[in-house]
């Protein structure tokens, strides 16, 4: 499982996401779309000039590459969408102290392991789901949820 957040310095997490499997470049470009779209929603946004961008901070992983061209071919269903109004910022390989998300990840990642290490028995049975796996996932997207509101 992988997720997907996008935050501002007021309003804490603006969007956030859970994938099974891999995250595609086609998906990650919606992701940010919605991440835009999110963010000028916010008051943050509105009490700021409306002539101000969007920055999206992206790291180095795969799924991050081409996203400039996948936004720029993609309908925004409300017709809020920009493209003029987005930047993506890159940051360099290996700078994970320069990414603002990534101190959300830690404390995501402290609450999920918490959650697990209680809830262990719970995790050994299949549940009402076929699988052991698909069991498993439903428990971590609600630990996801649980966990959402200490990072924002």
């Amino acid at each position: 499982m992988h997720v997907q957040g996008g935050l501002s310095p007021k309003n804490g997490i603006v969007l956030m996401r859970t994938h099974d499997g891999s995250i595609r470049k086609e998906e990650n470009a919606r992701f940010v779309a919605d991440l835009f779209v999110a963010a000028r929603g916010t008051d943050e946004y509105h009490e700021q000039n409306s002539s101000n961008k969007v920055v999206v901070v992206a790291d180095n992983a795969s799924a991050h590459s081409q996203v400039e061209a996948f936004v720029c071919n993609m309908d925004v269903a409300d017709g809020m969408f920009n493209v003029s109004k987005l930047v993506l910022l890159r940051l360099a390989p290996y700078n994970p102290m320069l990414n603002p998300i990534k101190g959300c990840w830690t404390v995501l990642k402290t609450r999920l392991k918490r959650f697990v290490a209680e809830r262990k028995e719970e995790l050994l049975v299949r549940g009402k789901y076929d699988t052991f796996t698909d069991h498993r996932m439903a428990i971590m997207k609600g630990a996801i949820y649980i966990a959402k509101p200490a990072i924002t």
